[in-house]
């Protein structure tokens, strides 16, 4: 009987323990589903979170293009017409006119001897060119090709400070004085650029620049040379297009150079992925990514192949990263 007793109650506590082990293991599954439940729920509303977190811009075609302005010294092909005596200067030709070879430019009113006796002395043009009365006293020092020989930027220092001599329409002209210049336009002059100070140009040799001058000055110019000395960069340009064509020896610039053109997008957008440069576009089901070539960037700007206009570009693609890796 007492057996009995015993193995009843073992097989009652043993009951008790299985009922009791059960429920803990249905409190753990549900516990552990609805932990499931609340992380999922916690994941969707992360990648929510992320997803809307991401701005996007609106790709469009351009060119980058870097705008400054300078100054500049211009190096021209001219040849000095002095004064064969003593007189007043008689213009026929204006200044800035471009006449042939052998052209009647001016006459020169002779001063009046002790007997009363007067007279004038034609001068013509030696060259084919625009006639300027505008001398500086350069002209006999440096012509086009002066700045392979000599530090462009020293030659600049000389030419900007000026070399004032008397020039212009005169009545008080002296034999041996210059009269005129003939500037030959046929032959493309050189500018040698200072850029301002601290200011770095994104410029190459042959890189192609256009130019403003003045009010209605334009051009266009090829990079042959460039360099950086004390807190300016210099380049030497040539002067491959100019209308009109510049006589002044100084010029105020405005100088704009494309980069590079493409799909202008913001800098930021760039992401490297498995060596490669690329982007994340938004579409329908997401960000997708896209690989791009970069042309040029300046200004926190990039201009890119690879992707068309009007897409979606993600400027923030860690974000995008994260959606996609997920």
């Amino acid at each position: 009987m007492h057996k009995q007793v015993v193995q009843f109650k073992r097989y009652k506590l043993k009951k008790t323990w299985n009922k009791k082990i059960k429920v803990i293991i249905g409190r753990l599954v549900l516990f552990f589903i609805a932990l499931g439940v609340v992380i999922w729920l916690g994941t969707q509303l992360y990648y929510f979170c992320v997803f809307h977190a991401i701005r996007t811009v609106t790709a469009e075609l351009g060119e980058l293009t870097e705008s400054t302005a300078a100054k500049a010294v211009l190096l021209i092909s001219e040849s000095v017409v002095r004064a064969p005596g003593t007189g007043k200067l008689l213009p026929i030709v204006a200044e800035g006119d471009r006449v042939p070879v052998g052209t009647l430019v001016a006459q020169l009113e002779l001063m009046a001897d002790p007997a009363g006796n007067s007279g004038k002395i034609s001068i013509k043009s030696p060259s084919t060119g625009i006639i300027s009365y505008q001398l500086d006293g350069w002209e006999s020092i440096y012509d086009r090709y002066s700045w392979q020989r000599v530090d462009p930027s020293v030659i600049f220092e000389k030419l900007e400070g000026g070399n004032k001599i008397a020039s212009g329409i005169r009545e008080d002209i002296k034999q041996g004085e210059p009269v005129f210049k003939v500037i030959d336009n046929l032959a493309n002059p050189y500018l040698i650029v200072q850029f301002p100070q601290g200011f770095k140009p994104h410029i190459e040799e042959k890189d192609q620049l256009t130019l403003a001058w003045e009010k209605d000055g334009t051009g266009k110019g090829l990079v042959v040379a460039h360099h950086k000395k004390g807190d300016h960069h210099y380049a030497v340009v040539e002067l491959k297009q100019a209308r009109p064509y510049p006589t002044q020896r100084n010029l105020d610039l405005q100088l704009m150079h494309i980069l590079g053109e493409g799909i202008i997008i913001p800098e930021s957008a760039l992401v490297e992925k498995e060596g490669q440069t690329g982007v994340y576009i938004m579409a329908v089901t997401g960000p997708k990514y896209r690989k791009v070539e970069v042309a040029a960037t300046l200004n926190d700007q990039a201009a890119v192949q690879g992707i068309v206009p009007g897409v979606e570009v993600i400027t923030n693609p860690r974000l995008a990263e994260i959606i996609c890796n997920k």
